[in-house]
């Protein structure tokens, strides 16, 4: 009993900490200048992390401590965001080349965490549009006359949301 209320304690503590520090940053970055791919990185990390730590994977009950899922989602978002802060300007520089194995793994990856998110925060409809839309762009060229268009490779779809 004691080591649940801990537990719960601690996971409460982490959770305010981690939104006033977020709160923090976007209030400093008034007064401070942080280039806009950091910004952005830094938004979804924290955005993230809050979203898998605080609504459940399923149900409206929300945990009360840290899951697994949590914290491999916050785990896998933090790879993401690192590999992005530390690679974005080599990016910058490779425009209109094919992405990199680890680019197109980590691409489908926030891809599907993106999609985790929409669904917890804010349900179903959102998420099954999202999903129609990436089928559209994969698939589009199996669609009649003025539906359908040059289909993109999983590729091309992930470098260009990645």
């Amino acid at each position: 009993m004691f080591a649940e209320e801990t537990k719960r304690k601690i996971f409460s503590q982490v959770i305010s900490f981690m939104a006033t520090a977020f709160s923090v940053f976007q209030l400093s970055t008034v007064y401070k200048h942080i280039p806009t791919m950091y910004l952005r990185v830094i938004h979804v990390w924290f955005g993230f992390s809050l979203i898998f730590f605080i609504y459940p994977l399923w149900g409206k009950k929300k945990p009360k401590k840290f899951t697994l899922i949590g914290i491999s989602a916050f785990v896998l978002i933090t790879i993401i965001s690192v590999y992005t802060i530390l690679n974005y300007q080599r990016k910058a520089f490779l425009i209109g080349l094919p992405p990199t194995l680890i680019e197109i793994i980590l691409g489908v990856f926030l891809l599907l965490l993106a999609l985790d998110a929409s669904r917890r925060t804010i349900g179903w409809s959102f998420t099954l549009i999202a999903i129609i839309t990436l089928l559209y762009a994969r698939f589009g060229a199996y669609l009649p006359f003025l539906l359908g268009h040059k289909s993109y490779s999983l590729s091309r779809i992930v470098d260009a949301i990645f």
